[in-house]
């Protein structure tokens, strides 16, 4: 099987950048299929770039493109490694008892690139453990559902304190909503705060989430993008979508009620239309008026993120796979 790359023939492992050398090596049998294939001409395989090739061979060969690097305690998938430096993939390769690589080191790394530790991530577990939540089989989905699981129990943990009792109820009334983990901790997330401005009256949060499911429905179209962005056109793009009379759709229906939740005024059930459509004039002021400030693949390779760090308050907004542009979150940070 011919292996073509950008129309030309691969001839060797060797012409690959170092980077994708090193990252075919951490892939189970990747660079014995490439081998064994360079001499076979009976067939052409083609890939539009290098970064393709190694996407696709853990994807063919074992049916996945994440990669657990233990001495690390991390699990990342192929195309976050591709977005690292080769110095920092080596350290993290480094054995965890290497006096190379310290705990420090280690540490560093994972805050630039944003990284979520294995024994971070088992917060989720650990939660369901405690709480003794027993969760249909199909919801451990992979990666990207248990990285938005944690990064909401953490929010929850942060800014959303409540006593015992309501924790489980707003658990057990998000079990009656959800369809997969990350979207049981943003109902956690959405029941805590609706229980501080109900008085915990479950009729009251019933409706006001009804009105808000409403809203967001009518808010999830996305216009479609590059993957990579700079800051400039990113803020190009976006302005040229609210030109067209449409907002930023979110990224999901849970991301859009928590996103709305927690910038409006639920105190009248009357004015919540009204609450929301200011809300959205005011986002999309500021997203037209600003710069990200940051922007990296996440871990799990499913998007690439873009962050405005505000003063209170961060905005996240996502770029999928396939170029579709969504506000992911957008929440106070007290």
């Amino acid at each position: 099987m011919t292996i073509h790359i950008e129309q030309s023939d691969m001839q060797s492992v060797e012409q690959l950048t170092g980077k994708n050398q090193l990252l075919l090596t951490m892939i189970p049998n990747a660079t014995s299929w490439v081998k064994a294939n360079l001499a076979n001409k009976s067939n052409i395989l083609s890939f539009s770039s290098e970064d393709e090739l190694v996407e696709q061979l853990g994807i063919g060969l074992s049916g996945t493109s994440i990669i657990a690097l233990q001495g690390s305690n991390l699990t990342v998938e192929i195309k976050k490694l591709m977005e690292m430096n080769i110095e920092d993939i080596l350290m993290l390769l480094a054995d965890e008892t290497s006096a190379q690589t310290s705990a420090a080191t280690l540490a560093e790394i994972a805050m630039r690139y944003h990284l979520i530790t294995n024994d971070e991530l088992g917060l989720v577990g650990q939660f369901l453990q405690d709480n003794a939540i027993t969760v249909p089989v199909g919801w451990w989905t992979g990666l990207q559902d248990t990285i938005e699981c944690y990064q909401s129990l953490i929010y929850a943990e942060k800014t959303l304190k409540q006593k015992s009792h309501v924790r489980v109820d707003a658990i057990n009334w998000g079990l009656t909503r959800a369809q997969t983990l990350a979207e049981l901790a943003r109902y956690y997330c959405l029941y805590l705060h609706l229980h501080k401005h109900t008085q915990g009256d479950l009729v009251q949060i019933n409706a006001l989430t009804k009105q808000l499911v409403n809203v967001v429905l009518s808010n999830l179209d996305c216009p479609l993008v590059a993957y990579e962005l700079d800051p400039a056109n990113l803020q190009q793009a976006i302005v040229q979508w609210f030109k067209s009379g449409s907002n930023l759709g979110f990224s999901c229906l849970t991301s859009g009620l928590l996103c709305v939740a927690r910038n409006i005024n639920l105190t009248n059930a009357d004015r919540i239309n009204e609450e929301v459509t200011t809300y959205l004039k005011q986002l999309q002021q500021l997203l037209s008026e600003q710069l990200s400030t940051d922007n990296y693949v996440n871990q799990a390779g499913a998007c690439r993120h873009y962050t405005y760090s505000l003063p209170m308050r961060t905005i996240m907004l996502n770029v999928n796979h396939i170029g579709c542009l969504s506000l992911h979150s957008d929440v106070p940070s007290a």
